[in-house]
């Protein structure tokens, strides 16, 4: 349930970034790139948090 939790949230941050990095770059990115960047990114580091905490 925390890794869950985890994960949403961090999903959220690496959302908002991308969105913020795309906006200065002027990289017009497709919406679903982005879901699907961010989804992946927010996996591999709440697998790592999760490593680490030893859950």
């Amino acid at each position: 349930m925390i890794i869950f939790l985890l994960f949403i949230v961090v999903f959220v941050i690496v959302f908002i970034l991308n969105g913020i990095f795309d906006a200065l770059l002027k990289n017009e990115g497709t919406l679903k790139s982005w879901f699907v960047a961010s989804t992946v990114i927010a996996f591999i580091i709440t697998i790592m948090a999760s490593l680490l905490l030893g859950m």
